[in-house]
């Protein structure tokens, strides 16, 4: 029971912690923090909403076949187990990006989240490195921002 509401209470308590720790600052260093915590809040309201939903059609259904249980425990096991995988994808990104570079790093992330969410291959070959390209050209190009070298990427440029 408490799987399904560990990503909106992880959510509040972030949230939380994250508006106590920033009270101190003026409004416009953390006016689109605020904003996407607004967000995030919504989100996990609905998150909450949905499990409700979930719950209580399950509770109303009562007749189900044994070929149709065997079928749903499995979407469940695969459902308990999608965030956790995403989680660890996202640990890994955040571990790899200093190491190799955001080019790589991200790409690998993508392939890894478009996989594990259910995109297609093709699909995932075609969009991961346009979404790769299009950050990088935006922020380290338009913005002229810094986006993490990686050891590739550092010797690379040594190279040319």
């Amino acid at each position: 029971m408490l799987q399904e509401f560990l990503v909106p209470l992880i959510s509040f308590i972030f949230i939380i912690v994250y508006v106590y720790n920033t009270k101190a600052y003026r409004l416009e260093v953390v006016r689109f923090p605020y904003f996407i915590f607004i967000l995030m809040f919504i989100f996990a309201i609905g998150l909450l909403y949905r499990e409700y939903k979930i719950k209580n059609s399950e509770k109303s259904s009562l007749s189900h076949s044994s070929d149709k249980e065997k079928t749903d425990k499995n979407k469940v096991i695969d459902n308990e187990t999608k965030p956790f995988l995403l989680l660890v994808t996202v640990a890994g990104y955040v571990f790899l990006l200093n190491q190799i570079g955001y080019i790589l790093a991200t790409l690998i992330f993508l392939v890894g989240c478009m996989l594990l969410l259910g995109a297609r291959v093709k699909t995932t070959l075609i969009f991961a490195p346009i979404i790769t390209i299009f950050i990088y050209v935006l922020f380290g190009i338009f913005l002229n921002l810094g986006l993490p070298r990686g050891f590739i990427e550092t010797w690379i440029r040594g190279l040319l």
